[in-house]
């Protein structure tokens, strides 16, 4: 009897959570997921620009379904349009450091999420990376997260970028999903860093809660786990 209870909620738990498929997943939202499972072929020949124009709903979820080669081009092709911006010769030498980073470390992009060794020496580098332009470059930590943090297009120096949800959507969204009691997906990556892990424009961080952790795509370079939720601070 016992033991018909536990498999009971085994059974329970795998169907109620997000990586309980044995398939990919690229989203916990099953309709997002189910989306990019049906244009997967597409979405596998895109570039960053193709990217750039999907809605944002789908470019998380779409991101995580690019090979190797794909996200590895889009963080170098991100960082080249990054440097035609009007950056001292310092600073375009320090930008370069990711560039000369992301070649000599293929290997994070691959399909499995990162070991602990490997997310450390991650860590360990933008660490340094970023403490440098904080303290060297004088650089405001929007001008970093805008970098090597989103994907998104860099519109100046000061840390724009191409697209910023809305404080109002983004309450909408929440308050949505509290009146449901549905749990969202995580969608950044808890760190020492955690204002980096939002859009910084609009002041929201990165914090524990209870939201679907089985994805990634947050963090820098997109190579990080997502398992915190971005709220107002």
């Amino acid at each position: 009897m016992r033991t018909n209870i536990l498999i009971c909620i085994f059974f329970i738990i795998a169907l109620c959570s997000c990586s309980g498929d044995a398939d990919p997943i690229y989203s916990c939202d099953k309709t997002i997921d189910l989306w990019v499972k049906n244009h997967i072929e597409e979405i596998q020949t895109m570039d960053r620009t193709d990217w750039l124009k999907m809605d944002d709903k789908l470019k998380s979820a779409s991101y995580r379904a690019f090979s190797q080669n794909q996200k590895i081009d889009f963080w170098k092709e991100k960082l080249s349009e990054v440097m035609t911006l009007d950056w001292n010769e310092e600073e375009l030498e320090h930008i370069q450091k990711v560039s000369d980073f992301l070649d000599t470390h293929t290997t994070f992009f691959g399909e499995k999420p990162l070991s602990d060794e490997q997310n450390n020496e991650l860590d360990l580098f933008f660490y340094k990376w970023a403490t440098y332009a904080f303290d060297n470059l004088k650089w405001e930590k929007q001008t970093v997260y805008a970098i090597a943090c989103t994907g998104l297009q860099l519109l100046s120096k000061n840390g724009d970028i191409g697209t910023i949800p809305s404080i109002a959507e983004e309450a909408e969204k929440m308050t949505k999903s509290s009146e449901q009691q549905i749990i969202p997906e995580c969608d950044c990556h808890l760190s020492a860093w955690n204002l980096m892990a939002c859009t910084p424009q609009i002041s929201w961080g990165c914090e524990e809660s209870k939201c679907e952790d089985d994805t990634w795509g947050c963090g820098w370079v997109g190579l990080q786990s997502c398992d915190g939720l971005c709220v107002p601070l």
